[in-house]
């Protein structure tokens, strides 16, 4: 009896949870009470009242989407409780405005409300301002206004109806009748903050500032311990110039007694006005004065310098933040967000490695996995990039930034109709969106829809006409339609010689190309070479436009220096192997693509010219080795696979190897007639001559001009003893004027025939 009697005593079942946490709660200890009715819900996972207890203690602690999913069990744990209805109503309609992360639920949540207490009482008070909001939602103002009167006739002067009623009377032009139902509703509820606010707009919409100002002393006077009174009434000032009455209202916050948050209050409110270095100096303040809130001061500056572009200090801020506790998982996020902002490649690294760290913890994080793929995206991984930008935006279907990422990604891969696609379900969220339109114009441009396209930017200059980025997709538009002269013309006007955005320089030099005057592109970029001879991005395009020009001299002297500008830099290096390749210099070309691979080792492009460069220097043996390493980082190129197949296949090595790689590039490019050309090749190789004259019958058919299609062919019907049809593709081959090594080669097998 005595061991029945302790293990009664010692059990604590879901009641005592429930029950401290009331008390807990009852004490404003919001945390601890939130861990007690956890606990409750572990104990009993079908209390209602415990989900219930737990979302009320959420909204203290300002967590308004787990308090939305706690009331919502809630609800359909206990379906008749009308007060577990409400608070969630309520809940939905606050939620509705500032974050409408799941709009159609929150609008179900308040019309199935509406709906269940008016079918239980037709006069319900609660029921019909549901309704009355549901109108509002549906923009049925007069509606809306009837269904408030008759709850303000079962309740009058409530608070709750009279609020959104005010409103809705502004909403139709009945401003005296709102300022008279504000009136009334504060002089029987002094305590209703948002009446108050109401009724301080309608006097300043109608210009009598002096009744503003009474009423928001009022408002201080009747709710002594609201901090938001006392900046509202800062803020009058701070609107009306009088900075005075400003700062010594804001003194009001300087009691800690009353406000041991003042100094996060006055800084929250200096920051919302764009006074950021008087923010600062609240929150530095506040972080000598309030210990316990050190952290969260700490944060506060943060945010202050990241305003102020000063992300260094930001970043050591948030060290220090997270050297006081390694589980702050929002001062990570947001540390990992400045790293990420940056090129430096230390600082990338570190931010990719903090943003894989938080979704392991959290893999349904949007927000890390959206900068996770920007983080990708300046290192030059654009396909990890678009993984993370979609599973960012399957995560939270309104989260427009993930897929405005993809549609510039998709802008930059050519991939026009994803850019059309991505940019019009933006703008089906949000249909201002000014970002979403103009991509949505740029795909229409890279469609070749041109007309459509110039009506979209039109409609855009028109409410931007200074817009550089919206004139320079225009001036693309232009020079598209060959108008060069409005092109010319757009460009010139936001070019200015010696300016860090080259964009416009880079439009006037394709202007100038488009008309078949690389003369005057040249002379102009050295013209402003001359302004900035520094510039490493006016010397590579500079570059670029003699290569096309065929001034390879002039290209060349502009990667010597950018090589000895930078030597650890890959990119010139890699550009002069291209022109020494041009000029029939296999050696030096070689030799700089060896230094730009040792600079870079896992470029994939690097890897393919250094492998196609031995192939062209009779390297073979090493260019097979160098193809290897290309499908070791990449085993899915499928340009590493045909290329490795044909050379092993012309070298008669590995030709098993060579086969499997040729068919994996077959299935992943059925179409591509050089793939299907050397599966043709590998079979030849192999003796299974008839696989092979199948493949080139084809080729030949669909690509008669091609030499080395018929070539192969001719090899593989020789093969076959079809020695008269071998001849013909061999001459048609000769024809057709092939590399002069292969030309020897049919020349020597057609001798042999005779």
């Amino acid at each position: 009896m005595v061991f029945s009697f302790i293990q009664a005593g010692c059990s604590r079942g879901p009641q005592y949870y429930l029950d401290r946490g009331n008390r807990l709660y009852g004490e404003g200890k919001y945390a601890d009470a939130v861990l007690n009715y956890r606990n409750g819900i572990k104990a009993d996972a079908r209390s209602g009242e415990a989900h219930y207890r737990l979302g009320l203690a959420q909204l203290k602690q300002g967590e308004r989407r787990e308090a939305f999913d706690e009331l919502r069990s809630a609800v359909n744990l206990a379906p008749t409780r009308e007060d577990y209805r409400v608070d969630l109503a309520d809940l939905s309609l606050q939620y509705y405005g500032p974050d409408p992360q799941k709009p159609q639920i929150l609008y179900t949540q308040i019309v199935e409300t509406a709906d269940f207490l008016l079918k239980r009482d037709a006069n319900s008070f609660d029921g019909l301002r549901f309704r009355g909001a549901v109108s509002v939602l549906d923009g049925k103002f007069e509606d809306a206004l009837a269904t408030y009167r008759k709850a303000n006739s079962i309740k009058p002067l409530q608070p709750p109806v009279v609020g959104p009623m005010v409103q809705v009377l502004i909403r139709l032009g009945q401003n005296a009748e709102a300022e008279d139902l504000a009136r009334k509703c504060i002089q029987n509820h002094k305590d209703a903050g948002a009446v108050y606010d109401l009724l301080a707009n309608i006097y300043v919409q109608t210009k009598r500032p002096a009744e503003a100002e009474a009423l928001l002393k009022s408002k201080i006077a009747n709710l002594p311990k609201d901090p938001a009174s006392v900046l509202e009434l800062a803020s009058f000032y701070l609107d009306t110039q009088k900075t005075a009455a400003m700062l010594e209202t804001l003194k009001i916050l300087d009691n800690a007694q009353e406000f041991p948050r003042g100094r996060q209050f006055k800084g929250e409110f200096y920051a919302a006005k764009g006074k950021l270095d008087d923010a600062l100096l609240q929150y530095r303040a506040g972080l000598q004065s309030d210990a316990k809130n050190k952290v969260g001061y700490q944060k506060l500056i943060s945010k202050v310098l990241i305003a102020q572009g000063k992300r260094t200090e930001a970043i050591e801020e948030l060290n220090r933040v997270v050297q006081a506790n390694s589980e702050d998982w929002d001062a990570r996020l947001a540390r990992a967000i400045l790293l990420r902002q940056t090129t430096d490649t230390k600082e990338l690294n570190s931010a990719v490695e903090e943003l894989n760290a938080i979704l392991a913890k959290s893999p349904n994080d949007e927000v890390a996995r959206y900068n996770l793929g920007l983080a990708n995206l300046t290192q030059g991984d654009p396909k990890s990039a678009r993984v993370h930008f979609l599973e960012s935006a399957r995560l939270r279907r309104n989260y427009l930034d993930p897929r405005l990422a993809l549609a510039e990604l998709s802008q930059r891969e050519r991939k026009f109709d994803e850019v059309i696609r991505l940019s019009a379900e933006v703008q089906a969220m949000d249909p201002a969106n000014s970002n979403a339109k103009l991509w949505h114009a740029a795909g229409l441009l890279g469609n070749k829809s041109y007309q459509q396209a110039r009506g979209e930017l039109n409609a855009l200059l028109r409410d931007s006409p200074d817009s550089l980025v919206i004139n320079l997709h225009m001036a693309v538009l232009d020079t598209a339609e060959k108008k060069y002269r409005e092109a010319e013309s757009r460009y010139l006007r936001f070019y200015k010689p010696g300016q860090q955005d080259l964009r416009p320089l880079e439009g006037l030099v394709q202007v100038y190309e488009a008309q078949g005057q690389p003369a005057k592109s040249l002379s102009l970029l050295n013209q402003e070479l001359k302004q900035t001879p520094d510039s490493r991005p006016v010397r590579l395009l500079l570059a670029a436009v003699a290569t096309r020009a065929g001034k390879l001299d002039i290209a060349m002297e502009q990667y010597q220096w950018l090589r000895s500008s930078d030597p650890n830099s890959a990119v010139p290096y890699a550009s002069l192997g291209d022109l020494y390749q041009m000029k029939g210099d296999l050696a030096s070309a070689l030799a700089n693509y060896y230094k730009a691979r040792h600079l870079a080792p896992n470029d994939p492009r690097i890897i393919a010219a250094v492998a196609y460069l031995q192939t062209l220097s009779g390297q073979d043996k090493e260019a097979i080795a160098t193809m290897r390493q290309q499908l070791t980082l990449d085993p899915e190129d499928v340009s590493a696979l045909n290329n490795l197949a044909f050379t092993l296949a012309e070298n008669g090595v590995d030709l098993d190897q060579a086969l499997s790689m040729a068919e994996k590039a077959g299935r992943k490019a059925p179409n591509n007639p050089g793939v299907a050309d050397t599966l043709g090749w590998v079979y030849t190789k192999k003796g299974l001559n008839d696989s092979a004259t199948q493949i080139y019958r084809e080729l030949v058919k669909k690509y008669p001009d091609q030499p080395m299609f018929r070539y192969h062919f001719g090899v593989a019907l020789l093969q076959q003893g079809k020695s008269a049809e071998a001849k013909t593709e061999f001459t048609l081959s000769l024809a057709k004027n092939p590399p002069k090594e292969i030309a020897d080669k049919i020349k020597e097998i057609v001798a042999r025939i005779n």
